[in-house]
């Protein structure tokens, strides 16, 4: 399988003013998760994918929204996150597109899941739908991701959007290396089927390229077994440390 990216996440609040006015609203309820649709192909240029994410996130940001019905309180809360994780999202956005130097392929497809949280949450409005709480907590993760990537990438020498990273699989509770596992990583905030990826070769260490940002991250036995799962960092500005996951039991 082709080789894949990994990352380090930072997490910070950034103070942003509320854009939500009475008149217009989102109601986040208890809706069932839609599944993923089709993938489309990875973008083919970071153009093709800048103007998605201004096609999706340009009415989120403009249009002042109130939240009429959260299903899991306290609402304002809720509202206030909500409208900080899109806001940090284009502004994460903005800063990730004017990095002057190449983007990989890798690095403009794991974004491409942070674009299909923002596009799920812009046809569940179009719907007047109820915003699912799933969906609401991978909008709140891809804003995180995005923001970890522009870090990044603020930090970095143009040219260099991967990182290398090795992942150590051993038995729970221990340092014992198990030999011979699949490792596998997912986007932490939507780490659907549809969106895993495979370390090649296999561990230990399992050793790989992946894009800045925050990942799921685990091993599979030969049985189909996984084992817990743990959350990866990732920084092209910054060395990674090995990484330790545990192996089935």
């Amino acid at each position: 399988m082709a080789r894949t990216s990994r990352f380090h996440v930072v997490f910070w609040l950034v103070a942003i003013p509320s854009f939500w006015a009475p008149g217009s609203s989102i109601r986040l309820g208890l809706a069932e998760e839609p599944k993923p649709a089709k993938r489309e192909r990875p973008p083919s240029s970071r153009w093709e994918l800048q103007k998605k994410f201004e096609r999706v996130l340009g009415p989120l940001t403009e249009t002042p929204w109130t939240v009429q019905k959260f299903h899991f309180p306290p609402t304002e809360k809720a509202s206030d996150t909500f409208a900080s994780a899109v806001d940090r999202a284009h502004s994460s956005v903005n800063s990730i597109f004017a990095f002057e130097g190449d983007l990989s392929a890798p690095f403009l497809t794991s974004m491409d899941v942070s674009y299909a949280a923002f596009q799920d949450v812009a046809e569940t409005r179009q719907r007047d739908e109820p915003i699912s709480r799933p969906l609401f907590h991978r909008i709140i993760g891809a804003s995180y991701d995005l923001a970890a990537k522009a870090a990044s990438l603020a930090h970095t020498k143009p040219g260099k959007a991967l990182v290398t990273i090795a992942v150590h699989t051993v038995k729970p509770g221990t340092i014992t290396e198990v030999n011979g596992l699949s490792v596998w990583y997912a986007p932490f905030f939507d780490d659907r089927e549809v969106y895993w990826g495979q370390f090649n070769p296999k561990s230990s260490p399992a050793i790989d390229d992946l894009p800045p940002g925050i990942w799921s991250v685990w091993a599979v036995d030969s049985r189909g077994e996984s084992g817990r799962r743990g959350r990866l960092t990732l920084r092209a500005d910054r060395e990674p440390k090995p990484m330790y996951v545990d192996a089935p039991q």
